[in-house]
Formats: C-alpha cells, sequence, structure tokens
C-alpha cells in the first residue's frame, strides 16, 4: 500500500468546519422562511445545490490555502484515479450480485432493506439522484477523506481511517443502522490511501450509490 505523503493541517480542518457550518446554516434559513422544501423536489434541489456549493467551496479553500495535493487531487493522479474508481466499482458491482444471488438462492430477499418511498415522481427521481447520488458523495468525499482522513492520517492509516469513519457514519446517523456507510467509509479511505488520488473513492461512492438508490427507488415504485 502506497504510504500517503498528505497533508491537512488542522488549521485547514477547522476553517472546513466552518465553511459546512456557514453553508448548512444558510441553506436552512432559505429552506425554512422561503418555503422552498415543502416539496421533494424542491428539498433535493436545495440538498443538490449545498452540497455543490460545499463542494466547490472545500476545492476553491485547498486550491488557495492548502494545495489540491494535500486532498488527493494532485493532477497527474486525476485520470489513473478515475480508471481505478471505474475499475473497481465494476468488481465491487459484480460482487454485489454474486452475493444477491446466493442470497436469493437460500431463500433471503435483501432488496427490501434498500427500499425508498419517498421519491417516485421521475421530477423528485431527477433530483434525487442528483442530490444524493452526484453532489452529495462528491461533497463527502473532499471533506471525510480528503479533509479528515487527510488530517489525521499523520497519526497512522488505520487511525485516520477509523476516526474519520467515525465521523461519517455519525453524519449519517439518522440511517438506522449504517451498515453501507461503516464499510463504505473503511472502503473509501483503503482506495484514497492505496491510489493516492481522491478520484478513486468519489467514482465508487458515486457509482455504489447510484447502484443502492435504484434498487431502492424500483422496489418503492413496485410495492
Amino acid at each position: 500500500m502506497e504510504k500517503q505523503k498528505k497533508s491537512v493541517g488542522s488549521g485547514f480542518l477547522a476553517a472546513s468546519l466552518t465553511i459546512i457550518f456557514f453553508w448548512e446554516y444558510a441553506f436552512y434559513l432559505i429552506a425554512r422562511h422561503s418555503g422552498l422544501a415543502d416539496s421533494v423536489a424542491m428539498e433535493m434541489r436545495l440538498t443538490f445545490l449545498l452540497r455543490l456549493v460545499e463542494a466547490v467551496s472545500f476545492f476553491l479553500a485547498a486550491y488557495f490555502f492548502s494545495g489540491l495535493t494535500n486532498i488527493g487531487l494532485e493532477r497527474i493522479k486525476l485520470f489513473p484515479g478515475f480508471k481505478s474508481g471505474i475499475v473497481w466499482s465494476i468488481v465491487f458491482g459484480v460482487v454485489a450480485l454474486i452475493g444477491i444471488f446466493i442470497l436469493w438462492a437460500t431463500g433471503t430477499v435483501v432488496f427490501k432493506y434498500f427500499r425508498i418511498d419517498f421519491v417516485k415522481k421521475p421530477e423528485d427521481i431527477f433530483w434525487f439522484y442528483l442530490a444524493a447520488g452526484l453532489s452529495g458523495p462528491i461533497a463527502e468525499e473532499l471533506f471525510f477523506r480528503g479533509i479528515v482522513f487527510g488530517c489525521l492520517r499523520r497519526y497512522g492509516f488505520f487511525t485516520a481511517a477509523v476516526l474519520s469513519t467515525f465521523f461519517f457514519v455519525f453524519a449519517h446517523s439518522s440511517v438506522s443502522v449504517p451498515v453501507t456507510q461503516l464499510i463504505g467509509g473503511l472502503v473509501f479511505c483503503f482506495f484514497y490511501e492505496k491510489t493516492g488520488s481522491l478520484v478513486t473513492p468519489i467514482i465508487i461512492h458515486v457509482t455504489g450509490n447510484m447502484a443502492i438508490f435504484t434498487i431502492g427507488i424500483f422496489q418503492g415504485i413496485m410495492t
């Protein structure tokens, strides 16, 4: 495994937390006083825009004050990281299909656990994919792996992976049993460490979310 040479300072981590607080509170006020979040589609639009703004803010902050290399966005590693992400996404997809087939053959139905009921209209589904399947994973990888893991990496890979994954799971505490977040957080850390490119866990995260959401939405529509 390639040892990370990236180092994110605690000051940049604190600045990133400030960015999150500022934008989360700003969008909360917008949603509360404008009534824009009264429908699922509008809520998803706001969420998409919020995560996109946060991701751009992290990127710009790193570009001007820390360096893109420190958060795994070194230009020379972008395309290799993208290729690695695609390859491993396919591998994980094949493994998941084999696992689902084995469970199905033993009489265990797993799809019902991914059911999503609150998005059924085409407009809701479209914005849900953009918010939870695209801008959300990008912002999360920039923060939890690029910044939090990058800051904690000085204490060793294991410590950084466990702690950053803990914070990642905690951020998804609204999920009853965040098993996928726990496994995913560790997997994302591993591949970030292995490739040295944040693009790899971003691609795996996006494709994984898209696949899970597709199953969940299909289940919600059909039942």
